[in-house]
């Protein structure tokens, strides 16, 4: 059990790494949302993308760097 005021460790995440899993995966993830919902959702598409990949940045600081980020697991 932690203490009052114990400060969670923090995971530091490599920036190549998010830099090149962005640029790898956003396409793909974009691609899929675009087929399923319309190009006309395109934009919409980006934005999920980028608020997911964000907060797959901010749990992974939190609980580790999963073994496949591209899987997310």
């Amino acid at each position: 059990m932690r203490e009052i005021g114990e400060i969670d460790p923090v995971v530091t995440i490599p920036v190549d790494l998010d830099e090149h899993l962005f640029r790898r995966e956003s396409g793909r993830m974009v691609d899929a949302l675009t087929r399923i919902f319309g190009v006309h959702n395109l934009a919409l598409a980006e934005d999920v993308v980028q608020d997911t990949f964000c907060r797959a940045l901010e749990v992974w600081k939190v609980r580790g760097i999963p073994e496949n980020p591209a899987r997310g697991s």
